[in-house]
C-alpha cells in the first residue's frame, strides 16, 4: 500500500508585536504606570487613539471679556473722579468728594484718605464721611489706617476738637483693629470726658482680644490715677466700655473684669457681640457733671474734704 505523502511542515503565524517591553534577566519588570504610558503612546502613534484638542478656557469667554471691559471702565471713571477731587476750585472739589462717598474703587478710597488732611474743612469732613461709607474689607482697613494716622494731629489742635470726635466715631463704625494703638494712645487725665468716652467706645467695638484687655488695663491703671474726685466717671466709663464690648456687666472691679475675661476669652464670639452692639447700641457716654465728684463737687485735682473727726 503506497505510503501517504508527508504533511508539509506547519507554518508558524507571525507574532503580533507587543507594546510591552520584555523584562530582561536580572532587571525588575517595568512599573504599571510606565507600561500603560508606553501602550498609550504606541496606540496614538498607530492612529488608534485621537486626542481631543484643548477646549477654550472659561476665562477667555464672552462673560470674562465683558467683566474686564467693565473693570477698565470703572478704573477710567474713578481716575476722572479723583482728578476732580484734586481740583483747586472748591465748586468742583466739593461735589466730587461728596460723590466719592458712593464709589468703592480703591483709587477713590486712596484719594479720600489724602483728602482728610486737606486745608479746606468742608473737604476734610466730606472725606471722613466718604471713608465711613467703605464697604469692602480692604477699603475699610485702608480707611481706618488713614484716619488713625490723622488722629494725633487732630488731638494736638484744640480748634479741631469736633473733627476729632467725628474721626473717632468713624473709627468706631469701621471697627478695624488697626486703629487700636491710635485710639488707646490718649486716655490720660488730660482727656476731656467726652473724648475719653468716645475713645473707649471705639476701642470696645474692635473685634479683638487686645481691645478688651486695653479696657481692663485702663480700669486697673488709668482709671485709678489722680485724686479720688476723678475716679467716679473714669470707673464708670471703663465699666460701660467693658459691658459694651463683652455684653456682660462685670462691675467696676478690674480683677472681676479680668477673671471674667480669662474664663470667656477662648471661644469668645466677636461677631455675635458686634451684632448685639449694632442692635442695642449703648456704650460709654459722657454725662453732665463728669469730672466732678457726685458726692463732694470737688473738681479734678482738688483734694476731697475729709469727714469731720477724721
Amino acid at each position: 500500500m503506497p505510503s501517504r505523502p508527508a504533511a508539509p511542515p506547519a507554518r508558524s503565524l507571525p507574532r503580533a508585536p507587543t507594546l510591552l517591553p520584555r523584562a530582561s534577566s536580572g532587571r525588575k519588570p517595568p512599573r504599571p504606570a510606565r507600561v500603560l504610558g508606553l501602550a498609550l503612546a504606541a496606540a496614538v502613534a498607530a492612529g488608534a487613539l485621537h486626542l481631543a484638542a484643548p477646549t477654550a478656557r472659561a476665562e477667555d469667554g464672552p462673560a470674562s471679556q465683558e467683566a474686564k471691559a467693565a473693570e477698565a471702565l470703572a478704573a477710567k471713571e474713578a481716575a476722572a473722579l479723583v482728578e476732580r477731587m484734586k481740583a483747586s476750585d472748591l465748586d468742583v472739589k466739593h461735589p466730587a468728594v461728596a460723590e466719592a462717598k458712593s464709589v468703592q474703587h480703591p483709587t477713590v478710597t486712596a484719594q479720600l484718605a489724602r483728602a482728610i488732611s486737606d486745608p479746606d474743612e468742608l473737604t476734610r469732613l466730606a472725606a471722613l464721611e466718604g471713608l465711613a461709607a467703605r464697604t469692602t474689607a480692604e477699603g475699610r482697613k485702608a480707611a481706618a489706617t488713614s484716619i488713625a494716622a490723622r488722629l494725633p494731629r487732630l488731638t494736638e489742635a484744640p480748634k479741631l476738637r469736633d473733627e476729632l470726635l467725628r474721626a473717632i466715631a468713624v473709627l468706631h463704625d469701621l471697627a478695624q483693629p488697626v486703629a487700636l494703638k491710635a485710639l488707646a494712645a490718649h486716655l490720660g487725665l488730660d482727656v476731656e470726658p467726652e473724648e475719653l468716652a468716645a475713645r473707649l467706645r471705639a476701642i470696645a467695638n474692635l473685634p479683638t482680644h487686645e481691645a478688651i484687655e486695653t479696657i481692663i488695663d485702663f480700669r486697673a491703671t488709668g482709671g485709678n490715677r489722680g485724686g479720688r474726685s476723678e475716679l467716679g466717671y473714669r470707673r464708670r466709663l471703663a465699666r460701660e466700655a467693658f459691658t459694651y464690648a463683652t455684653g456682660t456687666d462685670a462691675g467696676q472691679d478690674p480683677d472681676a473684669m479680668r477673671a471674667w475675661w480669662k474664663d470667656h476669652e477662648k471661644g469668645f464670639d466677636y461677631a455675635a457681640a458686634a451684632a448685639e452692639r449694632a442692635k442695642k447700641g449703648g456704650g460709654p457716654k459722657a454725662k453732665p457733671g463728669d469730672g466732678s465728684s457726685p458726692d463732694t463737687g470737688a473738681k479734678p485735682g482738688e483734694v476731697e474734704p475729709k469727714p469731720p473727726g477724721k
